[in-house]
């Protein structure tokens, strides 16, 4: 069986959501935040509110365990402990 090429497939359709996506609110952490989170980037204190605003938010926890999944396969190190530089 060959592989085939990426030039071979057949463009992907666009997802759609089933339902609308919740709009995040503005206690919710910015994308830089979560980057700074993950890559050890916080001083100790920022750290201690930043992990308690997880503890209060499904979609900032939901949304900072895609990014560190999309960054594990794009080579950031596996074992990195985020929020630990």
């Amino acid at each position: 069986m060959a592989i085939q090429e990426n030039s071979e497939r057949a463009p992907m359709s666009r997802v759609r959501p089933s339902r609308p996506l919740p709009a995040p609110s503005v206690s919710e952490p910015s994308d830089e935040d979560l980057l700074r989170y993950l890559d050890g980037a916080m001083t100790p204190g920022e750290r201690i509110v930043f992990e308690a605003r997880l503890e209060t938010s499904p979609l900032a926890t939901a949304r900072l365990e895609m990014l560190a999944s999309a960054l594990s396969e794009n080579g950031w190190p596996a074992d990195h402990k985020p929020g630990r530089a």
